[in-house]
C-alpha cells in the first residue's frame, strides 16, 4: 500500500485571527479551519502539533511544527482516512485545529490553513495548560506537574521545556548516530543495541536513556557482517564468506571475537538463543554452533538456495527460504524437520535478504512486494493465512510490538535510488496485511529495524543508526493486561531444570516490557516482543513450588502484575544420561579441536574432569582399549548456560588417528545423581583442514573436483564425504583415511575393489574393520580366539576378550580343510570350547592365543 503525503506549503500555514476576531472564534467555537472575515497573520515561534485519527480518537503522531509558520515540513498519513490536526502555540498556550479526509493512495495533499485562538474551556489539573493542550503535548491532564520537577506543565510549555521530563512526546526520529560502515542489520537487548556495519564489523551502543545512542564499542570481523543476533553477553554474527563470529560483549568497551567459525559456505542469516547459534548459509545449510565453545553440533541441508532468515519462537526454530517457510526443532544436539509451508512471493536482490518475524503464533514472512502471515499455533501444521501484494517493490522487513502495530522497512522502489523509510502498519488482523498508518522518513536507506522497550531502532545503511518513536506517548492511563503460559503445558518440573514462560499481553497503546519474577525475585526484563524467557526452577531444598509472576508496563508508565503461575517442583531422582556425543560413533572428521557431550539434564561441572571424561588416541597397534593407548590431556572443560552440554576443547587440533571419548559414570547431575551408565564413542580424524566439515580435506576436494566450501557439492542430500564416487563400496572419507584413491575403484590394481580389500585375510574387509574399530592387520583384534569377522557377524564386541560369540556348528556336517593335509569330518552338533586353531602345514592344534598367518578354509562335506 502507498500513502498520502502532507506537505508544508503556503496553504498549510499557521494563522492567528487578530484579537477582535478571536473573540468571535471563542463565541462561535465552530469555525475551526474555516475562513473568517478580518485580518490574519502567519505565526512564528515554537508550536507543537498532534495528529488524531478521528475514527479511533487516538493521537497517532506528535512533534514540533515546522519553521516560519508552516505546520509540517512533511507528514505522511494513511489514505481515505479522516484526521484532525491540532496546533498548540507554546508562548500563549493557544490552540487551533483542522479536520480533513485524506484522498486515495499515492496522492499529495495540502493541509488546510490552521487558525489558532483561545484554548477554550477545560483545565482539569489547573496547570494553565488546557485539557486539549495536554493531549497535544502528551502530558498528564490529571497531574499539574507531569514530570514532578516542581514546575507546572503550562509554565514548562511556555518556557520551551518538556513537561514530560525524560519521557518522549514527539514521534519520528529522536536520536541518530553515524557509523563508519553501511548499517545492514540491528538488534537490541538489555539496554544495548548492536549494528551489523558491513566492513566495519559490529557496532555497540548504549541506549539506556532511550534517545541518543552512545557508542560503547566496535569489533572488527574478518568478513562482511550481514546480520546479527544478540542474547545475553554474546552476539552471533553472520560474517559472509568468513562464516560465523561469536562476539563477547560482557564488557562492551573491551568487546572481542570469542570464536570465528568456518561453516563451509557464506553465512547469510543467524539467530542466537543464548545457548546455541543457528547460522543460515548461502547454499541452503543451517548449522548449529555451541555458542560457548564455538563447536559445530549439527547441520541440516534445505533446498539449495539461501537461508534468508532465522527466528526462534517457543521450542521451535523457523527458517525462511524464497517461497518456503520451515519449522525445525533442535533437540539433544540434532536438527529435526517438523514441517514446511509455502510462503509466496519472490525475493528482491536489490535490497538485501528476505526477513522473518514470529510472535503471537503468527509468522510474518517478507517478500519483495509485501509480507505473508502464516498460522504457526500448531507448529506441525503451519497454515498460510494471507498473502497480499502491495504497490511497493522495496519491502525488506517487518517487526511487531505485540500491541497491534508493525514497523516495516519498505520503499516503493526495488533499488536504493529512492525513498527507503520506515512505515507503521496496523497488524491486529492477520488477514489484512496492507493496513498502512503512517510513514517516518529516514535520511538514508532503512534496511532493518528492531523494537525494544517500545522504541524503534533503524539500521539506515550509510546514515548509521536512528532512534524512532513511532507511537504517540500514552496519556490514557490504562494499564496493560497480562497472563502467563508454559508453552510445554507442564505443571510439574524437576528441580534444577529450566522452563520456558511466555507472557501474553495487550494494551490500548503498547506494552513497553515485561518483568519476570520467580518466587518474588526479579530474574529478567524482556523488552522485545514476543515476551518469552527461560527461567531457572531452583533447588527443592529451598522451595517445593515455583511461583512465577509477570509485570507488564506500557509506554505511559502504567503497569499490571499477572496472576501467579504455580509449578510443582519435583525432586531430582533421575539419573542423567549421555544422549549424544560430537564427533559421534564412527564419524570421520577432517580437523577437530573440541568435543561435545549432550546430557539429558544439567550436569555438575565439578564432577567433569580428566578422570571422568577422557579422550584416548590409539597407540602403535591402532586399536582402542589396549595398553598402548595414549590419553590426550590438556583440554579445557566448559558448560553451556543450561548446564546440559559440556565441551572439551584443546588448543591444538587433533592429529590424524583413531580416537575414543569415554564418559565415566562418576559424572553426576546437580542433585548428585550419578550417570546412568558410562559410555564411549570411537571416531577417526584425518588431521587436515576441512572447511565445509564433510569429512574430506580441502586439498583432496580440489583434486576430486568437489567444492571445499560446500559439504554437498551435487546437492543430492548426501554429504561429499559419504558419497562413493568410484562405486567401490567404500565412502570417500573412509577411503582417504585408509589411503585408497577415492577416484579409483581398485587403487592397487590387484583385481579387488577397494571396498573388498582385506589386508589381514580375516574375512572382514578393511573398510568394515575401520568402521568397527578393529585392527586392519590382526585377524583377532581382541585375541579371544574368535576372528573379527565372526564377532561382527555374531554381534559381539571384537575389541573385548570378555565378549565372545556362542559358536556352535550345526547341520549340515562341516569338515575343516587345510591347504595341504585335506579335511576331517566332524559329527553334527560338535561345539568348540575353547576354539581350536589349525596350522595349515601340520593340522595340529595350537594354543588358543595363536593367530594364523594364512586363512583357514572351511569346506562343507555335502
Amino acid at each position: 500500500m502507498s500513502n498520502v503525503i502532507m506537505t508544508g506549503n503556503p496553504e498549510g500555514k499557521i494563522l492567528r485571527k487578530l484579537s477582535r476576531v478571536a473573540k468571535l472564534v471563542l463565541g462561535v467555537g465552530a469555525l475551526v479551519g474555516g475562513t473568517l472575515a478580518g485580518a490574519q497573520e502567519v505565526q512564528r515561534g515554537l508550536h507543537y502539533f498532534a495528529v488524531e485519527n478521528v475514527a479511533t480518537q487516538r493521537i497517532e503522531q506528535r512533534g514540533e511544527a515546522g519553521a516560519n509558520g508552516i505546520a509540517f515540513d512533511s507528514l505522511i498519513l494513511a489514505p481515505n482516512t479522516e484526521y484532525r490536526v491540532w496546533i498548540l502555540q507554546a508562548a500563549t498556550l493557544d490552540i487551533g485545529s483542522v479536520t480533513f479526509t485524506t484522498p486515495r493512495s499515492g496522492q499529495r495533499f495540502n493541509v488546510p490553513e490552521i487558525v489558532i485562538g483561545s484554548p477554550g474551556l477545560g483545565d482539569s489539573d489547573g496547570d494553565e495548560l488546557s485539557d486539549d493542550g495536554e493531549r497535544i503535548i502528551g502530558s498528564d491532564l490529571r497531574r499539574a506537574d507531569t514530570d514532578g520537577d516542581g514546575i507546572p506543565d503550562g509554565t514548562e510549555v511556555r518556557q520551551g521545556l518538556n513537561p514530560l521530563g525524560e519521557r518522549i512526546a514527539r514521534t519520528g526520529i529522536i536520536g541518530s548516530v553515524d557509523t563508519p560502515g553501511e548499517s545492514r542489520d540491528v538488534d537490541a537487548f538489555n539496554d544495548l543495541v548492536v549494528v551489523a556495519d558491513s566492513q566495519a564489523g559490529v557496532m555497540l551502543f548504549n541506549i539506556f536513556n532511550g534517545m541518543q545512542p552512545m557508542i560503547t564499542g566496535q569489533v572488527g570481523t574478518p568478513g562482511t557482517t550481514e546480520s546479527l543476533s544478540l542474547a545475553g553477553d554474546l552476539v552471533a554474527v553472520a560474517d559472509g564468506e568468513q562464516g560465523l563470529a561469536i562476539v563477547d560483549i560482557s564488557d562492551p568497551p573491551a568487546a572481542a571475537i570469542l570464536h570465528q567459525i568456518a561453516i563451509g559456505g557464506a553465512a547469510r542469516s543467524v539467530v542466537l538463543d543464548g545457548v546455541f547459534a543457528f547460522v543460515g548459509a548461502q547454499d541452503g545449510n543451517i548449522v548449529a554452533i555451541d555458542a560457548v565453545s564455538g563447536l559445530e553440533l549439527d547441520r541440516l541441508k534445505l533446498l539449495s538456495r539461501p537461508v534468508e532468515d532465522l527466528r526462534m519462537f517457543g521450542e521451535f526454530l523457523y527458517a525462511l527460504q524464497e517461497n518456503k517457510l520451515y519449522v525445525l526443532r533442535f533437540l539433544e544436539g540434532r536438527f529435526e524437520e517438523v514441517a514446511d509451508v509455502d510462503s509466496p512471493g519472490g525475493r528482491n536482490n536489490d535490497v538485501g535478504r528476505m526477513r522473518l518475524f514470529v510472535g503471537g503464533d503468527i509468522a510474518y514472512t517478507v517478500h519483495r512486494r509485501g509480507y505473508n502471515t502464516i498460522d504457526v499455533s500448531d507448529p506441525s501444521s503451519p497454515q498460510l493465512i494471507s498473502s497480499t501484494t502491495t504497490p511497493q517493490f522495496g519491502w525488506k522487513q517487518i517487526v511487531l510490538n505485540g500491541s497491534g502495530r508493525g514497523l516495516a522497512a519498505v520503499s516503493p522502489n526495488q533499488a536504493f535510488d529512492g525513498p527507503h523509510h520506515i512505515s507503521l502498519y496496523d497488524v491486529t488482523d492477520p488477514e489484512q496485511t496492507d493496513e498502512f498508518i503512517a510513514e517516518f522518513e529516514t535520511p538514508g536507506v532503512a534496511r532493518a529495524v528492531v523494537i525494544y522497550n517500545g522504541i524503534g531502532y533503524v539500521a539506515d545503511n550509510q546514515s548509521g543508526l536512528h532512534v524512532l518513536n513511532y507511537l504517540a506517548f500514552d496519556t490514557e492511563g490504562n494499564a496493560p493486561s497480562i497472563d502467563l503460559e508454559l508453552p510445554s503445558g507442564a505443571t510439574e518440573i524437576e528441580e534444577g531444570s529450566q522452563f520456558l514462560v511466555r507472557a501474553n499481553v495487550s494494551d490500548d497503546v503498547q506494552v513497553r516490557n515485561v518483568e519476570f519474577y520467580v518466587n518474588d525475585r526479579l530474574i529478567t526484563t524482556d523488552g522485545n516482543f514476543p515476551f518469552e524467557v527461560r527461567l531457572p526452577a531452583g533447588r527443592r531444598s529451598s522451595e517445593s513450588q515455583v511461583r512465577v509472576v509477570g509485570r507488564a508496563s506500557d509506554t505511559g508508565g502504567n503497569a499490571t502484575f499477572s496472576v501467579p503461575l504455580t509449578i510443582n517442583l519435583l525432586p531430582d531422582n533421575t539419573a542423567p544420561r549421555v544422549v549424544r556425543m560430537r564427533p559421534g560413533a564412527g564419524d570421520i572428521v577432517g580437523t577437530v579441536n573440541g568435543l561435545t557431550i549432550f546430557f539429558s539434564e544439567a550436569i555438575a561441572l565439578a564432577t567433569v574432569n580428566e578422570r571422568s571424561v577422557q579422550l584416548f588416541e590409539s597407540g602403535s597397534d591402532e586399536l582402542l582399549g589396549t595398553e598402548d593407548d595414549r590419553q590426550v590431556s590438556g583440554g579445557v572443560f566448559s558448560q553451556n548456560p543450561t548446564g546440559n552440554v559440556v565441551t572439551l576443547r584443546f588448543e591444538d587440533r587433533l592429529p590424524q588417528g583413531r580416537y575414543q571419548l569415554m564418559v565415566a559414570d562418576t559424572v553426576t547431575d546437580q542433585a548428585g545423581n550419578s550417570l546412568e551408565e558410562g559410555t564411549a564413542v570411537a571416531f577417526l580424524v584425518l588431521g587436515q583442514a576441512d572447511s565445509d566439515r564433510d569429512g574430506i580435506p580441502d586439498a583432496a576436494e580440489a583434486d576430486l573436483g568437489l567444492d571445499p566450501f560446500d559439504p554437498d557439492t551435487d546437492d543430492d542430500g548426501v554429504p561429499d564425504g559419504l558419497e562413493d564416487g568410484d562405486n567401490d563400496g567404500i565412502e570417500t572419507s573412509l577411503e582417504l583415511f585408509l589411503g585408497f584413491n577415492p577416484a579409483l575403484d581398485d587403487s592397487d590394481s590387484d583385481g579387488i575393489l577397494d571396498g573388498g580389500e582385506d589386508g589381514d585375510f580375516d574375512g572382514l574387509a578393511d573398510a568394515a574393520e575401520a568402521r568397527a574399530g578393529t585392527n586392519l592387520n590382526e585377524v583377532d583384534s581382541d585375541r579371544d580366539g574368535f576372528d573379527d569377522n565372526l564377532e561382527v557377524l555374531s554381534g559381539t564386541n571384537p575389541l573385548s576378550a570378555e565378549s565372545v560369540p556362542p559358536v556352535q556348528i550345526s547341520s549340515p556336517s562341516v569338515a575343516f580343510h587345510n591347504l595341504i593335509e585335506g579335511g576331517q569330518a566332524l559329527p553334527v552338533g560338535t561345539a568348540f570350547s575353547p576354539p581350536v586353531h589349525f596350522n595349515n602345514e601340520t593340522g595340529t592344534p595350537f594354543d588358543r592365543r595363536t593367530i594364523l598367518s594364512r586363512p583357514v578354509h572351511f569346506r562343507n562335506n555335502l
